[in-house]
């Protein structure tokens, strides 16, 4: 397995990824930032980087995450009742950082955007970001595909986010994906952003997303690998006061969270699925929140709760959990700052030889 050491400076990592970014790397033996620097730039910090593999790991590396977890069981997942318009105003954070890993990576895709080529956007919630960040980055092309497993994100996203080359549709890619191959085609590259994480069958989602590539097709994930978020949720998902307003949280919670090396579990997910990985990283992330209402509007914009749960019942529990992450949280001038770790995986269908976009303009 071809591995290479996290490049520790902007000009190493513009260097190899071919890009621009206007956030500074630091080295990945620094696990701490002062909270100043933490609330006016996104920490992610490289903890190793894949380049190049082929290879599946080492059987001794996969990860011990209990009875079927992390394996391909064909069972489906359930989305959580997410709202479109809290979701929009409470998605600064992930905006942020997709943009980051997409300003990154979207110059290692082998081939440069053209008219002839259609790509899929797989979790677009509510259509902001497809439309505003991320059709830009994709022209000239055929079209974007946007999909999200909730039908009340797609309609709002057809009817505020409306863009003559994106077409929005509803996909669950814990199902079958082979009646939207047949109506849509496969894809040229495939985009995921804080989605993956939400299928507890993640060998069955990524397998699934390489059926959907075309046979030289990549793609760009990013989701959660490990987050104080799902700890909370187990932690009330017990209580007696809160176990009624809290859908079964653990259909919410990837495997990887409970996974002794996320490295590792990556690694083994990526290769029973098949997809050849040419960057593959697990990130130190910094969240500060300024105030505590921040905190609460993030809390309430991704919480898993019960059908039938009233609005009271899970604005206490918001309340509830908030009051508990800030006791949690490290307080500083910037806000209150909670750190998580996120899985970036730039793949490929088959092992074909390839050469990325950027390195081509530079011999040209």
């Amino acid at each position: 397995m071809a591995l290479r050491r996290c490049l520790c400076s902007r000009s190493g990592a513009k260097l190899f990824l071919g890009c621009k970014t206007s956030i500074s790397f630091s080295s990945p033996s620094v696990l701490r930032r002062s909270v100043d620097d933490e609330h006016r730039l996104p920490v992610l910090q490289c903890m190793r980087r894949l380049s190049g593999s082929t290879n599946p790991p080492d059987e001794s590396t996969t990860p011990e995450t209990g009875p079927a977890r992390g394996k391909s069981t064909g069972s489906t997942s359930s989305a959580p009742m997410l709202s479109p318009q809290l979701y929009t105003s409470a998605n600064a954070f992930q905006k942020r950082d997709n943009l980051l890993v997409l300003d990154l990576l979207n110059m290692a895709f082998r081939r440069a955007p053209s008219e002839d080529q259609q790509f899929l956007d797989i979790g677009c919630a509510a259509g902001d970001f497809t439309r505003d960040v991320l059709m830009p980055r994709c022209s000239p092309c055929r079209r974007i595909v946007a999909t999200d497993v909730s039908s009340s994100m797609i309609a709002h996203a057809k009817r505020f986010y409306t863009h003559p080359y994106i077409t929005y549709d509803v996909l669950d890619l814990s199902h079958d994906v082979s009646p939207f191959v047949e109506r849509y085609g496969r894809f040229d590259r495939v985009y995921s952003f804080f989605c993956l994480h939400w299928i507890h069958d993640q060998i069955g989602a990524l397998r699934n997303i390489r059926k959907l590539m075309a046979p030289e097709g990549e793609c760009l994930l990013y989701f959660c690998a490990r987050t104080p978020s799902y700890t909370l949720w187990r932690e009330f998902a017990r209580m007696d006061r809160w176990k009624d307003v809290l859908s079964d949280v653990e259909n919410f919670i990837p495997p990887s969270h409970d996974a002794k090396d996320l490295l590792s579990y990556l690694e083994h997910i990526l290769a029973a699925s098949e997809l050849k990985p040419h960057t593959c990283e697990v990130l130190r992330n910094v969240w500060t929140f300024p105030t505590e209402q921040d905190i609460a509007g993030t809390i309430s914009a991704v919480l898993p709760v019960a059908k039938g749960a009233s609005v009271q019942e899970v604005q206490e529990l918001a309340k509830a959990m908030t009051a508990e992450v800030v006791l949690r949280s490290r307080k500083g001038l910037g806000g209150f700052s909670a750190a998580f770790d996120a899985y970036v995986v730039h793949a490929s269908r088959s092992a074909v030889s390839r050469t990325p976009q950027w390195l081509m303009m530079q011999s040209g």
